[in-house]
Order: structure tokens, then sequence, then C-alpha cells
């Protein structure tokens, strides 16, 4: 299912996932984020489509819209809302420009697990949901596979790639 940008416009990435995903965008219909969260997450998901530009990170970039996460192989990427409350879309791309966003997380909920230490763990949280991705994206396309690339061209157009070399 498309997540069509609210206020139109031309269009030059496009979004597409779950029904229940694409649900959870909309404040109306929300409910493991907050309206509010909802109706952000979406105003910078509609920036994404209309090709503003965005940077491009990987590693322990922090500073950046988007997001390639490890193992880069696996190809599975997160947006990142980093405005106040965090969200982090996991997906992949099926070609230049179009992303499958799968699942969504709270920044609060990837960062809340820790240790009896009082140290926190955030790698097992990633990794399970580096995996529902995955397991989404079998489940909507079988043997096809996502965007393999070399440069940050063969995934998007309009961005800055500030990936650690």
């Amino acid at each position: 299912m498309e997540v069509r940008p609210l206020l139109g416009g031309r269009r030059v990435r496009t979004v597409f996932g779950p029904p229940e995903l694409v649900r959870e965008l909309e404040p109306d219909t929300c409910h493991l984020i907050s309206p509010g969260n909802a109706g952000q997450l979406r105003a910078w998901i509609d920036n994404f489509t209309c090709g503003r530009r965005i940077t491009v990170g990987s590693g322990a970039n922090r500073n950046v819209d988007l997001k390639i996460l490890n193992p880069p192989d696996d190809e599975v990427w997160e947006l990142r809302k980093r405005d106040h409350p965090s969200t982090r879309v996991f997906g992949r791309f099926a070609m230049k420009d179009v992303f499958i966003a799968t699942n969504l997380r709270t920044a609060q909920e990837l960062f809340a697990l820790k240790w009896p230490s009082g140290d926190r763990v955030t790698w097992p949280v990633w990794r399970e949901e580096i995996r529902r991705c995955k397991s989404i994206w079998r489940s909507l396309f079988l043997d096809y596979q996502p965007v393999s690339g070399g440069q940050l061209d063969d995934y998007l157009s309009n961005a800055i790639d500030e990936r650690a070399g």
C-alpha cells in the first residue's frame, strides 16, 4: 500500500508498506505511537517522497535522515525521524527511490533494554527489528531481492552521503 503524501505535489520518491504499517502513520488510526508522533512522522515521510534532500549515513552516524544498518549486506535501512519523540521506520529499497517500509519502533523502545548491571543493551533489539524487516519483506515479495548497490545513487536521488568510509 502506498504512503501517499498528504499535501500532494511532485513525488520524487515513493514509500510503500503493509496496510497495518500505513495505518500506523495516520494520526486517526495509529496505536503503537502517539497521534502527534504519527503526524510528525508522516510529515517527515512526505518531505522524503517530495524529494527533499536527505543525509545518509551508517554505523555510529547519528545526525542523518537515513541509515543502512549492520550488516550492510542485509540491505536493511532505517528512516530516522530524529526530533522528539524519535521514531525509526525499517525497510528496504525495491528499486531506486522506492522504499518499502516494513516495521517501525520508537527510539524509546529500541534503547530501553538494559542488562542487570544497568548498561544499555541495544544490539539484540536492533537485530530483532532487522530480522523482522527481512521476514516481512519475504512475506511480501517471496524471492524478489532488495536493491544492492555500491553507491548512494543506486538507491536514492538528491541525497548527501555521510557514510563512514
